[in-house]
């Protein structure tokens, strides 16, 4: 189910399904649109979870301005958390949700119980940098195609990538003005974001999942966190690309085997 909350200034929509005693906030990475218009997608990828957990997969806050912090989307979140009374949870982060992730672990070590982050990192480097900037040209310039064709070749392996491009891109043919202005805050945020200074903050007990054909954020990422919480990481090989999520059929058993330690399926 799609709900809203809306608290100090911030309207947020968010997906709440499953019937278990635990509570899981997911934070998905950036997207062309809403991930809670994908309700029946998001029940499909937790369904293993929903027996467990009370699931919440909190999108970005509606009325967001011209410059929008990734630390400013992980106080929001917070924010709605603590109004819907979520005061301790398990989070799974993936991409700009794991650095989201990170900042609410850094900043309130009390609210996460366990966390698992999923291709993801500690900052910008170049490389993340310049993919940003040349989404967020195509974007600008209204070029629906070119900025498809970047985002799938970046985010997936070569075959997911050859066996999605035409139906990305006819999907991104219907993307509105004001999605690719969306689209653009967020990449633009992902530029200055770094949680490097305040990782030591962090006291959940955490997983890292990276891939080595990741063209995002690169493998090194993902090794980087790991060695500063000193945490247990599981790495992909190269046949896997960013989306490693998406793409490796045992991702979420791994998610759901370490949240859950006493009941692995």
């Amino acid at each position: 189910m799609v709900k809203r909350a809306i608290v100090n200034g911030i309207e947020m929509d968010y997906a709440e399904f499953g019937d278990g005693s635990g509570t899981l906030v997911v934070l998905p990475g950036i997207s062309f649109r809403k991930v809670t218009n994908s309700v029946g997608f998001l029940k499909n990828t937790f369904k293993m979870f929903m027996q467990d957990y009370k699931i919440y997969v909190f999108d970005r806050r509606n009325n967001i301005g011209e410059h929008y912090s990734v630390y400013d989307m992980a106080e929001d979140t917070f924010c709605v958390m603590k109004h819907l009374g979520i005061n301790k949870a398990d989070i799974y982060g993936a991409s700009q949700g794991g650095m989201m992730a990170m900042c609410i672990a850094a900043e309130h070590p009390e609210t996460v119980e366990r966390m698992v982050l999923g291709s993801t990192a500690p900052c910008a480097n170049e490389d993340i940098i310049t993919l940003c900037d040349s989404w967020i040209k195509a974007a600008g310039e209204r070029h629906r195609a070119d900025l498809a064709d970047l985002f799938v070749k970046a985010v997936y392996s070569e075959k997911t990538a050859n066996a999605m491009k035409r139906g990305f891109l006819l999907f991104a043919e219907t993307f509105t003005d004001e999605e690719l202005d969306r689209f653009s805050v967020l990449a633009d945020a992902i530029r200055s974001f770094s949680v490097v200074d305040k990782l030591g903050q962090i006291k959940a007990s955490t997983l890292v999942i990276g891939c080595y054909g990741d063209k995002v954020v690169g493998a090194q990422a993902s090794l980087d966190i790991a060695e500063k919480l000193n945490c247990e990481i599981y790495m992909y090989d190269d046949s896997y690309g960013h989306s490693v999520y998406d793409e490796a059929p045992d991702f979420y058993k791994r998610v759901f085997d370490f949240l859950n330690p006493d009941q692995q399926r």
